[in-house]
């Protein structure tokens, strides 16, 4: 029978789209066993939930690791916390915020404005046909996904759309091409409604992972305003935010080749590598994967961040601003916990620390020592 960490694995690469045939249709199976539902009919926020269903059921492996055992990673309930080089393990309902604010996590949720400017609320609208556009069927599926549909005709005009999730958002797309883009909370995506020519490009403010279908005649282009990345058909993630002081890309599958815009700095990435792009340059390093894509397979996962950069993650989820009473010290956070959790739940646990402290005025947190 298969164990928890087994389990936990196969899910990771549904998530990430990295599951292969035989592995999909084996989780498919313990799914539909354990939880009575069919994960190919159910929708992507409702997985987390599966998952921890699942989870409570199977069995722990023969043997167990030394160390850091983690709950099924997409609804961790058990946070790690790593304070500089000590490792501490806390419990619930311990130096909690000063108030309590029970704010709702993010959800599914973006506006779709078309080339003429008409603007459609996708967390509005029915699972149906949304518009026709120069020969593309636009609609959107039961799971809360926006599908471009190329019909026969291949003469009309191309015209551009962009998709925007705004803080508390995320949104799943899939191109004309086949293309699947994961848009982060705070993003955009600017694409046209069929592509022609040499290349397929898009463009992206805030972060964005992308499975993209293999054309080998046709590469994918992906512009921000500081880079292009390209690539052939290959799996990564964007992030692009404006208010990161590093610009990061990270492979999981594939090869991906990035151009600094402006900047005599290039540099071809492998899978597991990560690129991270300043005013200094470009440089390739060995990343963290689980981190980097973790937001979309529905948690934070923190490894040795300064509290601003937790700060930024949570204020673009929560849709919260953020104020600091304090100087930040040189604490390194770690951590894995849901971003299903109410933003309380999260600052509980921040809070565990003893470095920090929060203050909740409605939706403005200040942090302090």
């Amino acid at each position: 029978m298969m164990n928890k960490q087994e389990a936990q694995k196969l899910l990771e690469k549904y998530l990430n789209g990295t599951i292969t045939p035989q592995e999909k249709v084996l989780f498919e199976q313990l799914s539909n066993r354990v939880t009575k539902k069919r994960l190919d009919r159910s929708p992507d926020t409702e997985l987390h939930d599966i998952g921890e269903q699942i989870y409570a059921k199977l069995p722990q492996p023969a043997q167990r690791p030394r160390t850091n055992s983690y709950r099924f990673i997409a609804v961790a309930a058990m946070v790690i916390l790593c304070v500089s080089v000590s490792l501490l393990v806390f419990t619930k309902n311990k130096n909690k915020p000063e108030q309590v604010a029970h704010l709702a996590p993010g959800s599914n949720t973006a506006t779709l404005t078309l080339a003429n400017g008409k603007k459609i609320l996708l967390s509005n609208a029915t699972a149906a046909s949304l518009s026709e556009q120069a020969g593309i069927s636009i609609s959107k599926t039961r799971k809360g996904e926006l599908v471009y549909t190329v019909g026969q005709s291949t003469n009309l005009p191309v015209e551009y759309n962009i998709t925007e999730t705004p803080r508390g958002g995320q949104y799943r797309i899939v191109l004309p091409d086949g293309t699947k883009v994961w848009l982060n909370a705070s993003s955009s995506l600017r694409y046209p409604t069929r592509f022609t020519g040499a290349t397929r490009g898009v463009e992206l403010k805030g972060e964005a992972y992308f499975q993209v279908a293999h054309n080998a005649a046709m590469p994918f282009k992906v512009k921000t305003d500081k880079q292009v990345v390209t690539v052939l058909g290959t799996h990564f993630n964007i992030n692009a935010y404006p208010d990161e002081p590093v610009l990061k890309t990270t492979l999981l599958e594939g090869k991906v080749k990035i151009d600094a815009i402006g900047k005599a700095s290039s540099g071809i990435l492998k899978p597991g590598q990560q690129a991270a792009l300043t005013g200094a340059g470009l440089t390739i390093t060995e990343g963290d994967t689980e981190q980097a894509v973790a937001w979309k397979n529905g948690y934070f996962r923190f490894r040795g961040e300064r509290i601003e950069n937790v700060m930024r993650k949570l204020s673009r989820w929560y849709n919260i601003d953020v104020k600091y009473d304090t100087t930040s010290g040189e604490e390194g956070y770690y951590g894995t916990i849901s971003r299903f959790k109410n933003l309380s739940q999260v600052l509980a646990v921040l809070a565990e620390t003893g470095s920090v402290h929060f203050k909740i005025e409605g939706r403005r947190v200040t942090v302090m020592k």
